[in-house]
């Protein structure tokens, strides 16, 4: 069959109102347009007939979407376009080009099935990005130095050892180094300081200079009253020696209040590794109000050497106080009486006298520094150099050993392994030796210049302009 109404079947009267009551009754009875047609004979004119509803429901649900999204752009103002804030039920809807006659219950049907999503930030919504962004403050390493006197190889030797210490600032904390000296000494390391002024580095890192020529006198009376009877004066060393147990409350803390755990390193101390894994280890001395109980200063596990070891700054004067109860003659140094009084008193320190570690953080955690941290050749290395091989170290400390030799590169270093014929006279040995602890040798050639670039303008963050580094001069002269 063609186009046309349907034909009249033999012997059936003509009724002008049938095919108006079939228009109208389309989609509402059982007898509707769609389904005459699918009853019907004609195979064309179903075909037409399917193939126009198809063509008429994807105009409307195109139309849809170009009227959906020119609403949300006029409520913008003619802003850049963006997708309307929608949930799963409109967005369902939107997407099926459905009227809501019958696309309610095709949501609630399909929304049972569906992962609810979070919406994705977009460009113009950066404000609600950086909400979500977490600013933690940044903790410091403080650590000190002691300086005395105008001995040149000493000054070099401090220098190699500053060197070492900017190389391998904290990664993740910022550092403030305190510089504890007399006028002769301050006069020397002052011209080597000022240029490292507004250098570029990764995190914040600050250099204090404080003259103390005013307390000269003071402290030498101070340390032979306290000593008297206890342990003669090392006549070997200065009152320098003594700056580390006299300092930290009287100078640094007074100056900086937030201090609180300090570091402090001998100036023959070269460090090997990034001070990261001091900050990732050490442990914050337990808070207590009891004097009895307050740990002073923290060891290694292994060595208790007074060239690297941690200080609880505010209540240093102390240590004093314990000098005095110790009752007994101790050998002379300062190294002697730090020992003596944590043997004697062992909350003092970290060890007891089995040289066990027994503080512990305020989770009971017992800590310590890390053994890495725990290398000085007085303690048997200088025997056999080329056994630190097997020893990865964050530090090397050249406790015994004359500042010359160290600021002499690997001609000077090398003197360490002539001095074993297990290393001399080993190539493999030597070898061990020179990549090891012989790598001191890289700071004592190391430029200024090429070390302010390669650890501090080089490491500075994608989305950092990096910090200034800040020195400044406390005269107390």
């Amino acid at each position: 069959g063609g186009g046309g109404p349907p034909r009249l079947k033999a012997g059936e009267p003509h009724n002008p109102g049938r095919h108006n009551k079939q228009a109208s009754a389309i989609g509402t009875t059982s007898e509707s347009f769609f389904g005459g047609m699918m009853a019907g004979k004609g195979l064309m004119m179903r075909a037409i007939v399917m193939g126009g509803l198809v063509l008429v429901m994807g105009t409307i649900a195109v139309w849809s979407r170009v009227l959906n999204g020119f609403m949300v752009v006029s409520r913008d103002n003619g802003s850049n376009w963006m997708p309307p804030t929608e949930n799963a039920s409109t967005a369902m809807t939107r997407g099926g080009g459905m009227t809501n006659g019958g696309s309610s219950r095709r949501t609630a049907e399909d929304a049972a099935g569906k992962v609810d999503c979070p919406e994705i930030p977009l460009h113009d919504q950066r404000s609600s990005l950086q909400t979500m962004t977490t600013v933690k403050t940044k903790k410091t390493l403080h650590m000190m130095h002691c300086l005395f006197g105008d001995n040149e190889e000493f000054h070099r030797n401090w220098e190699l050892a500053l060197k070492s210490v900017l190389a391998n600032a904290p990664l993740d904390s910022d550092l403030h180094l305190h510089i504890i000296a007399n006028k002769q000494a301050a006069d020397i390391v002052k011209p080597k300081l000022e240029p490292l002024q507004n250098t570029k580095w990764r995190n914040q890192i600050q250099i204090s200079l404080y003259n103390v020529d005013d307390y000269a006198d003071e402290w030498l009376e101070f340390v032979m009253k306290n000593l008297d009877g206890v342990a003669e004066f090392d006549t070997r060393v200065t009152i320098g020696a003594y700056y580390r147990l006299l300092a930290p409350q009287r100078i640094i803390v007074k100056h900086h209040p937030e201090v609180t755990s300090l570091m402090y390193m001998d100036s023959d101390v070269v460090v090997m590794s990034n001070l990261n894994d001091i900050m990732k280890h050490a442990v914050a001395f337990p808070d207590t109000t009891m004097a009895d109980h307050r740990q002073l200063y923290q060891w290694t596990e292994k060595n208790q050497c007074s060239g690297f070891m941690m200080l609880n700054a505010p209540h240093m004067e102390e240590f004093w106080g314990y000098i005095q109860r110790l009752n007994q003659t101790v050998t002379k140094g300062d190294q002697a009486l730090l020992v003596a009084v944590g043997k004697k008193f062992p909350h003092t320190s970290n060890v007891n006298n089995q040289r066990h570690f027994v503080s512990s953080d305020k989770y009971g955690n017992t800590t310590y520094l890390p053994i890495h941290w725990d290398v000085h050749l007085a303690h048997g290395w200088k025997a056999r150099p080329h056994d630190l091989f097997d020893h990865p170290s964050g530090m090397v400390h050249f406790n015994g050993v004359m500042p010359k030799v160290m600021t002499r590169g690997d001609k000077g270093l090398m003197s360490f392994c002539k001095r074993s014929k297990e290393c001399i006279d080993d190539e493999d040995n030597q070898m061990k030796y020179r990549r090891s602890w012989g790598l001191v040798d890289y700071y004592v050639r190391l430029d200024w210049k090429w070390l302010i670039y390669m650890f501090g303008e080089s490491l500075i963050a994608l989305d950092d302009d990096g910090k200034e580094l800040q020195f400044r001069v406390i005269d107390h002269s």
